[in-house]
Order: C-alpha cells, then structure tokens, then sequence
C-alpha cells in the first residue's frame, strides 16, 4: 500500500516530461547598451537608488535617478546604483551619458555587493 502511494511521486519527480522552475543565469551586461541592459536590470526586480546626477543635464537626472557621477569629458565614465533585497547592483558605463545618444553609452563594469547600496561621504 505505500508503495502504490509514493510511486506516482517517484515518477512525478523522475519524469523528465515535468517542469520544474530553475533559476536561468542572468545575461552578461559587460559590452551591452545601457539602455538595453537597463531594461533587463529593471525586469529582474532591481530598483534605482537614488544617485547625486553629477556632470549631466537635469532632463538626464529625471530619466535615469539611479545616475551617480559622470566624468564632463568624452569619452567618460559614468556610475549606476539599483538596488534590491539589501543588495546593490554597482553599473560603470563609458562613453556618453545614458539617454544622450542612441546605443552610445555601453557597460563597461558590473559589481554585485551583498549589503546596501550607500550614499559616497562627502
């Protein structure tokens, strides 16, 4: 009698027909539009932290409030911060501002860090 009530589990969990739910690896953001890797950053839950929007125009601040700094020269660095579950999400783009130029601004560094984002002191 136990046998005939664990085998439809056994087979449930043995049959290859099933689906079971698994974590799909995250796309490799390093090289992306940062338009495009944002888009994909957003779908996976992470929030913009409120960056300072440095060494940009205030329209580009409204756009992207996760903006750091970015450097007043071309090409220049910029920062991103997303955050989520007491995580930080750490994005350094280069090139142009995001939203300056079409596909223009690429990421060039990705630094995942297992605490909350925080405000630089100054």
């Amino acid at each position: 009698m136990r046998i005939g009530y664990l085998l439809p589990l056994i087979l449930l969990l043995t049959d290859g027909s099933a689906t079971v739910a698994r974590p799909t690896k995250a796309p490799k953001l390093e090289g992306m539009g940062y338009d495009k890797a944002r888009d994909l950053i957003l779908r996976y839950g992470w929030k913009p932290f409120p960056g300072e929007c440095t060494g940009v125009a205030r329209a580009t601040c409204a756009r992207y409030p996760e903006l750091g700094n970015c450097q007043g020269v071309s090409p220049g660095y910029c920062d991103m911060s997303f955050s989520k579950d007491n995580r930080c999400l750490i994005i350094v783009t280069l090139e142009s501002p995001p939203g300056t130029s079409k596909d223009d601004t690429w990421i060039k560094d990705v630094t995942f860090r297992r605490e909350p984002c925080r405000k630089d002191p100054t």
